[in-house]
């Protein structure tokens, strides 16, 4: 049985939600809450800031493989109700195969993303020749992280490169542009 605790120590009692683990299916993970969630420590595989240091972007790094979009939409939601992130005007899960983008993503339901685009497709935008498929998360999120950088720092215009036309029509490139990226960053 998995268990993930909440991270810090209270005198006020816990309880104790399961749910079905989206990644086995085949277990049940037991998860501590707490009233006193705002004590726990959000962290980000990656964070991105507009140029006057407002959180726009939060992204989340996973290697796992074949996932659906209704594994995508669970995660987002688990790690929003669990505290793990706080919602943001954008959310971004990149995975080896597919990356979901969210907006304005608030709602603690298993909502689908807004925007479903191939990783590699757009990592190879760059010229990047690393699979996504291949990479480990820290591989995965290195070359996020760059491409995210680039993004941020670059003059692209709508219409430029087709396969980046979600970042006009969502608003991601705009909330960006110019910001800032950052690494395990402490939200």
């Amino acid at each position: 049985m998995c268990r993930k605790a909440c991270g810090f120590e209270s005198r006020r009692p816990h309880h104790f939600v399961s749910e079905t683990c989206p990644v086995s299916n085949s277990f049940t993970v037991i998860v501590a809450v707490s009233n006193e969630r705002k004590l726990m420590k959000q962290i980000a595989d990656i964070a991105v800031y507009s140029p006057d240091d407002r959180l726009k972007l939060i992204v989340e790094v996973k290697s796992y493989r074949n996932a659906t979009d209704e594994w995508a939409a669970k995660l987002r939601r688990n790690l929003l109700v669990d505290g793990f992130i706080p919602a943001s005007e954008f959310f971004l899960l990149v995975l080896p195969e597919y990356s979901y983008l969210w907006r304005r993503c608030e709602t603690l339901d298993a909502v689908p993303a807004d925007y479903k685009f191939s990783t590699k497709d757009v990592l190879q935008l760059r010229g990047d020749t690393a699979n996504p498929d291949k990479l480990s998360s820290f591989g995965l999120e290195l070359l996020t992280s760059s491409w995210l950088n680039a993004l941020a720092g670059s003059q692209v215009s709508r219409g430029d490169v087709q396969e980046l036309d979600w970042i006009f029509e969502s608003g991601l490139y705009d909330s960006i542009k110019d910001g800032s990226v950052r690494v395990e960053s402490e939200l």
